[in-house]
Order: structure tokens, then sequence, then C-alpha cells
């Protein structure tokens, strides 16, 4: 089967991994200035989820061995922002994923901006989370195009 999910991305390469489905290749294609992924699946060839369970795992371990002092909530941000970006998007990095990267860094900051308006608890807790997630994908941006 072939997809181009629209901001569900993470959910639909689970989802379908976790019903037996294989990923068999993800691109990304732009549109009118819009960057959308397309993926193909197949039941009897391509990736399984163990095999990007493992890949996940090195990865999480790769990005965040130059940081000092990790904490837990840093491996899941780097395993979720995996799912969502797409391992095999990972794996070949190119210009559309470094502006889809971009893009998030950009709304990460925006959303930190608004948060930081208002000076309640709850609200500075949102913004350390968010800022902590933009750090990770600046990071993985970083890991990802730092040699090229």
């Amino acid at each position: 089967i072939i997809l181009q999910p629209q901001g569900a991305e993470r959910k639909v390469r689970r989802t379908l991994l976790e019903q037996g489905w294989l990923i068999k290749d993800e691109v990304l294609v732009e549109e009118d200035g819009l960057i959308y992924v397309v993926m193909a699946y197949s039941k009897s060839k391509g990736h399984s989820l163990n095999e990007f369970r493992e890949r996940e795992h090195k990865w999480v371990q790769q990005i965040l061995s130059p940081i000092p002092d990790v904490q837990e909530d840093s491996k899941q941000i780097i395993a979720q922002l995996m799912w969502e970006f797409g391992p095999l998007l990972l794996d070949k990095p190119d210009e559309l994923l470094r502006r889809q990267l971009k893009d998030h860094i950009k709304r990460l900051e925006d959303i930190s901006e608004q948060i930081g308006k208002t000076r309640s608890e709850e609200t500075l807790k949102k913004r350390e989370a968010v800022l902590l997630e933009k750090f990770l994908v600046e990071e993985v941006y970083r890991w990802l195009y730092q040699s090229a």
C-alpha cells in the first residue's frame, strides 16, 4: 500500500508496523511549497518494527552520547522524533528533510515564545519541555548534517 498521511506520520508508521506491515520506502515530496511524506508498505518485503526498535536504540545512543547528564526524557523524545520524521528518511537525509527539521525547530521556538509570555508554574514547565524538544531536534539536525 502507498500512503500520504497529513500530520499523523508517527501514528501511521507505528500502527501499521504493529499490525505486521513492513515499510518498503519513504520519500519526501514537495508540492506548492509544502512537504509531504509518501510511504510504501508491504506484507512481504521491507523493514520490520523490531528492526526499527534496534535502530532506535542505536540512534538514541549516537545522538545523545556527546551530551553530558542525559535524562530519560531526552531518550524518549529522540525516539519519538525518529518515528515522527521517519526512520528511513533519517537514513537518507536530503534538503527536504533539512527544511522539515528547520521548520520544526522554528515552530518550537514560536511555541516557546508564546508560552514564555505567561508566567504561571504550569506554563513554565511546558516551556521547559518545549525547549528540551527544540534542543534535541537541533541535536538530530547536527547529527544528520554535521558531516554533510
